[in-house]
Order: C-alpha cells, then sequence, then structure tokens
C-alpha cells in the first residue's frame, strides 16, 4: 500500500497545483520515498520536457528527507540549466552534509555567480575543513567581488 501511495504522490509532483502538497506527503513518508523522488530527478533530466518544477521539488523533498544515499543523484542537478534547480540543490546537499562537500567543492565553477555565492554559503554552513583550500583559490580568484567576499566568510566560519 506503501508502494502506492509512493507512486500516486510521485505521479503529482510533476504538477504545479499538487505539486507541493505531494512534496510534504512524501516528506513524510521518508526514507521509502527516497529512490522514487532519484528518479524523477533522472527522468525529468533525461528527457528535459518542462519538468524543471519536478526536479525542484524533488530536490527540496530529498534535502528535507535528508537521505545520504541521494547526494550523488542531487549533485547532478548541480549542473541544471535551470539555476532554480540549482539553488534548491545546493539547499538540499547543505541538509546532507559533509557528504556533500566533495560535489559542493566541483559545483564552485558553476557559470551563475548567485549559485557560486550560494555553494560558497553552503560549505561554511557544513563547515568541514577540507573544503578550505578550494574556497582560498575562490576568495581569491572569482570574477565576481561578492563570491570572493562570501568565499572569505566562509573560510572564517569553518575556522570557527
Amino acid at each position: 500500500m506503501e508502494k502506492d501511495k509512493i507512486q500516486r504522490h510521485i505521479a503529482d509532483i510533476y504538477l504545479n497545483v499538487v505539486g507541493w502538497r505531494a512534496v510534504e506527503a512524501l516528506i513524510e513518508i521518508g526514507k521509502p520515498a527516497v529512490p522514487y523522488l532519484i528518479e524523477v530527478i533522472k527522468f525529468s533530466r533525461k528527457y528535459e520536457m518542462s519538468t524543471q518544477g519536478g526536479r525542484i521539488r524533488a530536490s527540496k523533498a530529498l534535502g528535507l528527507i535528508g537521505d545520504p544515499s541521494a547526494t550523488k543523484a542531487l549533485a547532478k542537478n548541480l549542473g541544471d540549466k535551470s539555476t532554480d534547480v540549482q539553488y534548491e540543490t545546493v539547499r538540499a546537499l547543505v541538509r546532507i552534509g559533509k557528504l556533500a562537500v566533495p560535489h559542493l567543492i566541483k559545483a564552485l565553477k558553476l557559470r551563475n555567480a548567485d549559485n557560486r555565492y550560494s555553494v560558497v554559503s553552503a560549505l561554511g554552513k557544513i563547515g568541514d575543513p577540507s573544503a578550505i583550500n578550494a574556497l582560498s583559490k575562490v576568495a581569491l580568484k572569482d570574477k565576481v567581488w561578492k563570491v570572493r567576499k562570501n568565499a572569505g566568510e566562509a573560510i572564517k566560519q569553518i575556522g570557527d
């Protein structure tokens, strides 16, 4: 029965009207919903129909469930064409924590400065010292001053 319930909510996740209610229900179900949410990300990325909303909602749900098994699927979202998908993915990876750090370090190369800023903030919030070297490079070399400044603040946050 739980599988049927999950599949019904997964079908709804693509719909703007009921998609967020589906997310709430899937979060309540928790870990059993994770493989289905990962499939939403894979499917919608593969077919790139107008499924950006599905990727955003699936990323949010995975982050709030906080299951580390979603890290790899979420990390692939960091290269998404949609900056909204990238942003929600960064938030999800912060909730997962230290397992996400290597993926976030790779995401420091994203084209969108606002998303690089979010990645830098995420690394500061996670607080893993293994990110300091990458953050130092960003603090010295990023093209956008607010990203450089935020990288310095993230390094300080990790050091505290």
